[in-house]
């Protein structure tokens, strides 16, 4: 009797010395597991931080396309570095500052050119003035030009003063084509685009200086909140005007490019647009800066 109760005695330990090491493994296990969840959600968070850090540096590689160290905030250090084999490429790369191990994130950076969307328009208005006895187009084309569109409201311009032109529909600027140049313009610096802002009632000259004097440097000027953009007197200018809630005086001014606009433009005794090829496919394909990652060279 007694070896039975001791086998018993004896079973019922090693049952609760299983059940305790049973237990035991869970919750080495559940804590094991919990671990891993909090490492690899901080190492999602610390990789997320990285990327973001990767696309302020490649914003700064936008704005100046320079070599250089940059703080930043919060936490990472951005190099630009020329890649030796092509000077046409800058080396990113960032590193977590304060932390063990650090981590660091690096792709190559290419700039190139992009444009807007526009129109293969030479003269867009709600209405179009001009002072009686005028003598000469308010819009001229190249000899030999197709499909150049001329969109003005009402009953048009007649064709002595728009001879070979496309009547087209009512022009406006997209949100897209309007952030898109504000960027642009927030650049500083040497940069083709400028944007003025003014209110109804207000006119704004053109700015003093070389913008858009020259066909080998073209330039593109826009309007917001509405006024008037004044080109009186101004001459030659090479570019696109656009004004898509405002108006344009053109009195002693001749537009190589195009002038577009929501309200009325004053061509005057003597203001005139010209249409150009080159400057179109500039303003569609070469206006804007572009900085992007080049495909398959990230690393961590």
């Amino acid at each position: 009797m007694s070896d039975q109760r001791g086998s018993a005695l004896l079973l019922v330990l090693v049952l609760c010395c299983s059940a305790a090491l049973l237990v035991a493994t869970w919750a080495v296990v559940g804590t094991v597991e919990a671990d891993t969840l909090v490492s690899e959600r901080d190492g999602r968070a610390r990789l997320r931080a990285a990327e973001e850090a990767l696309a302020r540096l490649a914003e700064q590689a936008w704005v100046a396309w320079v070599p250089g160290t940059y703080a930043l905030e919060p936490g990472y250090e951005g190099i630009l570095e020329v890649e030796p084999s092509s000077g046409a490429i800058l080396h990113a790369s960032v590193r977590s500052r304060g932390e063990a191990p650090p981590l660091q994130l690096s792709a190559d950076l290419e700039r190139g050119k992009d444009g807007i969307e526009i129109p293969r328009c030479v003269l867009a208005a709600s209405t179009v003035s001009w002072q009686a006895g005028r003598g000469g187009p308010i819009v001229e084309l190249p000899a030999g030009s197709e499909a150049v569109e001329v969109a003005v409201g009402g009953e048009g311009l007649p064709p002595e003063l728009a001879p070979g032109g496309v009547v087209a529909p009512e022009w406006s600027l997209d949100e897209g084509t309007q952030k898109a140049l504000e960027r642009e313009a927030s650049r500083g610096g040497p940069v083709p685009v400028v944007v003025l802002s003014s209110r109804p009632g207000l006119t704004i000259a053109l700015p003093a200086g070389p913008l858009g004097r020259s066909g080998e440097e073209p330039a593109a000027v826009l309007l917001t909140g509405g006024g008037t953009l004044d080109l009186t007197g101004a001459g030659d200018l090479y570019g696109v005007f656009l004004a898509p809630e405002g108006d344009v005086l053109l009195e002693g001014a001749v537009v190589h490019g195009a002038v577009l606009v929501g309200g009325r433009v004053d061509a005057g005794m003597s203001g005139r647009v010209a249409y150009s090829d080159d400057i179109h496919s500039w303003a569609r394909y070469d206006l804007l800066t572009r900085v992007r990652l080049v495909p398959g060279t990230r690393r961590e």
